[in-house]
């Protein structure tokens, strides 16, 4: 007989890494020498890169299928700025919204700040190509990556 998944237990799940690998760049980011430009002043500026380090770390931890991993990307707020965040099924989780005065992990199933985004684009982990992952990126990325791993 097969299981069906407790929809309390997934959010608790998704909840709790978001707050783990916000805790962990958080450290990260007070310890100095920060290897990824985008995360010197996390969580200002850095909520791409953070929603994907997120996304990344419910795949390898807990196993979650990307086809249901989303980075919501490109939102724009202002004429220069945007803000970016996660979807994971029918959740949509921000890891820096106390940029905007909210927690500092929001998670919820509704659209996140609907009345400050225009449009935003999904893309989904299982075909996302990390926008810079030129040389050497590899190497910064997996960096964050064995820092957060050992909170884990």
């Amino acid at each position: 007989m097969k299981r069906t998944p407790d929809p309390d237990r997934f959010e608790r799940m998704i909840h709790e890494t978001a707050l783990l690998v916000r805790t962990r760049l958080e450290a990260f980011r007070a310890c100095g020498e920060v290897p990824i430009a985008a995360l010197e002043e996390f969580p200002h500026g850095g909520c791409k890169t953070a929603s994907w380090i997120y996304l990344y770390y419910l795949q390898k931890y807990h196993g979650i299928d990307p086809n249901i991993l989303y980075l919501v990307a490109n939102a724009q707020i202002t004429e220069s700025e945007s803000h970016a965040w996660a979807r994971v099924g029918r959740f949509y989780v921000d890891i820096t919204g106390d940029q905007f005065g909210a927690d500092k992990v929001v998670v919820c199933d509704s659209p996140l700040w609907p009345d400050i985004y225009v449009a935003p684009n999904e893309y989904p982990l299982a075909e996302l190509r990390f926008e810079g992952f030129h040389e050497g990126y590899g190497d910064k990325f997996a960096r964050v990556c064995r820092f957060i791993d050992r909170g884990w």
